[in-house]
């Protein structure tokens, strides 16, 4: 759906609203990549 979303903002053929949802998106996907636990072993 990313790049759908993608084309749609590039065409010009989708809501200002969808649009910002592609920044919103990213943002939580590189938090989750922050915040995401290691994985350590730990006896």
């Amino acid at each position: 759906m990313f790049f759908v979303h993608i084309y749609g903002a590039v065409k010009k053929i989708q809501p200002i609203t969808e649009t910002l949802e592609i920044g919103f998106w990213m943002i939580l996907f590189v938090l989750n990549i922050l915040f995401y636990p290691s994985t350590s072993i730990t006896l």
